[in-house]
């Protein structure tokens, strides 16, 4: 562009030198010729001045005419880029007007996107519900603790809570005031987390804290039971007075752990211990938790294996009627021979079979193994004698249990009488299902 407008300017001064010389070798030869002619023509001198006066007006005129059409030409040249410069100007005026529009457009439109980035970022890393920090969150702000905290060379503490059976509340009263509750225990948290510390809800019922900083152990106590306090207070929600509590894991940095997952890791299993020891607690983690954990998930390993290879035997111990002196029944006694490690005690797989759901496979065998070996018995000493076994909670509880005993025993012609089950206190207060 700069190029051509460059040539454009050369060939206008190249055109104007032309035009001026030979302007001014026309007139040097109009004057020249004009002066010899008259002078030849009119010898008279009177006359001589008012033809030169003449001859010059007549050159005037002539060159002002000659310069009239040069300049028009050019004029007009003149006026239609005036004219394009005027059209060009008002089409910039109107871009630049559409411009301003577009301008006030993404000026609003960043607003919005402004505010909805700020949204996503509080639906990212705040708990809609209580407007606690979410999982996410805590995360972030854990690491950056821990790295803090290693710089400075200081402890920090991991308190995982967990609300014990929060599900109550919501199959009693409804969700909506579980929900309240959940408000209501975060506000409760809040209060009582110094300025040095920070809390999170991490799930449904479960909430965090990181306490910065702690000097001893014995600060550390002072501020779990500032958090296990607020729990001993009653809740009302809907005019319904109501208990909750708590179970509490703690785990402690460096001690247990170096990184914010392995710190996270071990206070939940130390939240866990706190449930297996009846909730309404607090456990501190210890490397102890690492090798229960290990021999129960060896031990689940191979209780599953024991149901696939029938590894496990029924003992009866009788029961003896003391009127008549004799043995009127028994009680199926279950136990477990590993191939290995030998026998293994109830108390040490029940409660696991029960949390992975395995009892009831196992109380399937049992129940169709006791009215087997049942009717062997009877049939041996024809006799009134009975069977009993024991029921697990979880197996009285389902609403096809009282049919598939039946089954067992209408399958083997054995009478209903002959067959006893035995039930715990905490089983006989629960009310099991019933199909319409």
């Amino acid at each position: 562009m700069k190029e051509k407008n460059k040539g454009a300017g050369r060939k206008a001064s190249s055109y104007a030198a032309k035009i001026a010389v030979i302007y001014t070798v026309v007139s040097s030869v109009w004057i020249i010729s004009s002066d010899y002619i008259v002078c030849k023509m009119f010898e008279s001198n009177q006359l001589f001045p008012l033809i030169s006066i003449l001859k010059g007006w007549m050159f005037v005129a002539i060159t002002a005419v000659l310069l009239y059409f040069l300049i028009r030409s050019k004029l007009y040249t003149l006026h239609l880029s005036e004219s394009k410069l005027q059209s060009t100007l008002e089409e910039l005026q109107k871009t630049n007007a559409e411009l301003s529009q577009t301008q006030e457009k993404l000026a609003v439109q960043y607003k919005k996107l402004a505010k909805n980035q700020a949204k996503i970022r509080e639906l990212s890393f705040f708990d809609s519900l209580t407007g606690l920090p979410n999982k996410n969150h805590f995360q972030l702000v854990l690491e950056k603790a821990i790295k803090e905290a290693y710089l400075k060379n200081q402890q920090l503490a991991i308190i995982y809570i967990d609300i014990d059976n929060l599900n109550k509340v919501n199959n009693t009263l409804g969700h909506i005031a579980g929900d309240s509750v959940l408000k209501k225990i975060a506000n409760r948290l809040k209060s009582v987390i110094p300025d040095k510390g920070f809390v999170a809800r991490l799930t449904g019922d479960e909430f965090a804290i990181i306490l910065y900083n702690f000097i001893d152990i014995r600060l550390l106590d002072y501020f779990i039971h500032k958090f296990t306090s607020i729990f001993n207070n009653p809740w009302k929600i809907m005019d319904y007075e109501f208990y909750i509590t708590a179970s509490i894991g703690i785990a402690i940095f460096p001690n247990d752990g170096n990184d914010a997952t392995t710190l996270l890791e071990n206070a939940h299993k130390a939240l866990n211990s706190a449930k297996e020891k009846g909730k309404n607690t607090f456990c501190f983690y210890n490397k102890e938790m690492d090798k229960v954990l290990q021999q129960r998930f060896e031990l689940e390993s191979y209780l599953r294996k024991a149901i696939e290879q029938n590894q496990f035997k029924l003992f009866y111990q009788p029961i003896i009627d003391l009127k008549r002196t004799k043995i009127c029944g028994a009680e199926a006694l279950i136990r477990w021979i590993h191939p290995e490690k030998g026998f293994i005690p109830p108390l040490a797989f029940i409660p696991i079979a029960e949390q992975t759901g395995l009892i009831f496979k196992i109380g399937e065998w049992v129940i169709s193994r006791s009215v087997s070996d049942l009717k062997d018995i009877k049939m041996a000493i024809n006799d009134n004698f009975y069977v009993s076994v024991n029921i697990s909670l979880k197996e009285f509880s389902t609403s096809n249990f009282v049919d598939n005993v039946l089954y067992s025993i209408n399958s083997l012609k054995i009478e209903p009488t002959a067959f006893g089950i035995e039930i715990t206190k905490s089983v006989a207060m629960v009310d099991p299902p019933k199909d319409n």
